[in-house]
């Protein structure tokens, strides 16, 4: 699915200086056509705004969420609506997929939380389908183009002014801590243990491949991977996982001046741990032999 992108249109809404638009196709009435479904209405600063809302007793949940909004006095940096779906008559969950909504654009705007309007036209009593309209707006942006991570890199989001400070949010902490578990690395008095029990045969690539990373002197730099391999990096240092169940378990070390140290064990001592911590560049990378009957069972 492509994801929404905001530019000026050639005549309408966005003549009026300052306003922009976009639209995509999120497929929201589930027929597979590609009908855009999905628009934002986006100011490039702060506005103030004004709604007139129905006085019948049973509103549906983006009216309620766009009073809250209005009530709070903003300011605002547009609108996001969708056809296809009112999200009428859904409830709690139709409440939380509303203020969803709003959020995700604000994600993927950059602009501050409560800046975007809710409104929804359709059908009546179905639940919004959120995971077309998550990939539609697209706040899980390419590394590419966020140049950080690809979810919600802003952790500094002052409601006056829109994201400003990249840093991480919780969410993103909590997923490097989950794959740094999942990759086996531990930390025990002093000494990096590698325990990749919580890994698949599945993650290990089939056929060789370089991969770029940034070394400890702030330098591109590229690593082969091995077929049935794996590789990362902690501390700027890059780990190799490879899957050989001929070879005896094993960690090699590769230092700065090109040679190699051979341990029978998956620990690195205290010392050469503290060498990776310091990020001295005295470690380049490390390469680990693993069994498959080490991972995690398919």
């Amino acid at each position: 699915m492509d994801t929404i992108e905001i530019k000026r249109d050639s005549v309408g809404l966005s003549d009026v200086p300052g306003f922009e638009l976009a639209a995509v196709a999120c497929d929201i009435r589930g027929k597979g056509d590609d009908r855009l479904d999905l628009a934002l209405i986006h100011a490039s600063q702060p506005c103030n705004a004004a709604g007139v809302f129905t006085k019948n007793a049973v509103k549906a949940p983006p009216v309620r969420i766009c009073q809250d909004l209005l009530g709070k006095g903003g300011p605002f940096h547009g609108i996001v609506v969708n056809s296809g779906n009112a999200n009428a008559c859904t409830g709690t969950e139709g409440l939380h997929d509303g203020i969803e909504m709003g959020r995700l654009t604000e994600k993927a705007t950059g602009c501050s939380e409560g800046s975007y309007l809710v409104c929804s036209t359709g059908r009546i009593g179905e639940y919004l389908p959120m995971d077309r309209i998550r990939a539609g707006i697209g706040y899980e942006k390419s590394v590419a183009a966020y140049g950080a991570f690809p979810t919600d890199p802003y952790s500094h989001t002052p409601k006056h002014a829109g994201a400003r400070q990249p840093g991480m949010t919780g969410q993103v902490k909590e997923e490097i801590l989950t794959r740094c578990g999942e990759l086996g690395v531990r930390v025990s008095d002093g000494a990096i243990r590698f325990q990749p029990k919580l890994l698949r045969r599945r993650e290990f690539i089939a056929e060789p491949r370089d991969t770029g990373y940034v070394d400890v002197d702030d330098n591109w730099q590229t690593i082969s991977v091995p077929p049935a391999g794996l590789a990362f990096t902690w501390c700027q240092v890059p780990i190799v996982y490879k899957l050989d169940n001929d070879a005896p378990v094993s960690l090699k070390i590769t230092r700065r001046d090109g040679s190699e140290e051979l341990l029978p064990q998956l620990d690195l001592p205290a010392a050469q741990s503290a060498e990776i911590f310091e990020r001295s560049g005295a470690i380049r990378h490390l390469t680990l032999n693993l069994h498959s009957s080490m991972l995690f069972a398919d």
